[in-house]
């Protein structure tokens, strides 16, 4: 990992719930460095007001499992 642009990085480890994060900065010091960045913090803030923001259907069909924002 330690060869993706650190863009790349943030926008991976914005991803992870708040609740998993904290195992995640185990992972390697430049994840440790970047979960402690107070611009990192807002961003990972932002993404997800934004996803509690869109609400998610989650339906199964003949045990296929389809998603989608209302």
């Amino acid at each position: 990992m330690s060869d993706l642009p650190r863009d790349v990085e943030e926008e991976v480890l914005c991803r992870i719930p708040m609740t998993s994060l904290r195992p995640v900065r185990s992972t390697c010091k430049r994840w440790n460095t970047l979960s402690r960045c107070n611009l990192f913090a807002k961003k990972h803030l932002a993404h997800h007001q934004a996803e509690e923001e869109d609400p998610l259907v989650v339906v199964m069909i003949d045990y296929r499992v389809a998603s989608s924002a209302l």
